[in-house]
């Protein structure tokens, strides 16, 4: 059986969809603030915003499967989310001809996996203590 099978595409979508719309605005914010020259000594506010953002997405994403499989729902859904915004960001970053900080980006996808899996054992705690997500 593929992995794809085992799979529930809508809650990754939904999970997905959640850890960007929170997570996004405050990485791009960060990034755009921590470019400048300034000092911005709380800007790990807006750090703690995004992995906010992915654990509430990667919980969503793991409360709403319906494929057995929390866990791993949860932590597809944050690392999955970190790929596809730091694949943007690398290309923009290629076009303007900056340099690629891959220390800062592999530290990064270590934050999102472990949000991911916050996210996914929440999710499943949500499950397991009866509180099922609404049917589609």
């Amino acid at each position: 059986m593929a992995l794809t099978d085992q799979l529930d595409l809508r809650a990754l979508y939904e999970g997905g969809t959640v850890a960007a719309m929170i997570a996004v605005p405050a990485g791009l914010l960060g990034r755009i603030l921590s470019d400048r020259d300034e000092d911005f000594g709380w800007l790990w506010i807006l750090v703690v915003a995004v992995l906010i953002g992915l654990v509430l997405g990667s919980g969503v994403a793991a409360w709403r499967q319906e494929k057995g499989l929390p866990l791993t729902h949860g932590v597809i859904t944050g690392v999955g989310t970190f790929v596809v915004v730091q694949a943007i960001g690398v290309v923009v970053e290629l076009i303007a001809g900056d340099s690629i900080n891959w220390p800062r980006i592999a530290s990064s996808l270590l934050l999102s996996l472990m949000a991911g899996t916050v996210g996914g054992v929440l999710g499943s705690l949500l499950l397991n203590n009866g509180a099922p997500p609404s049917r589609r």
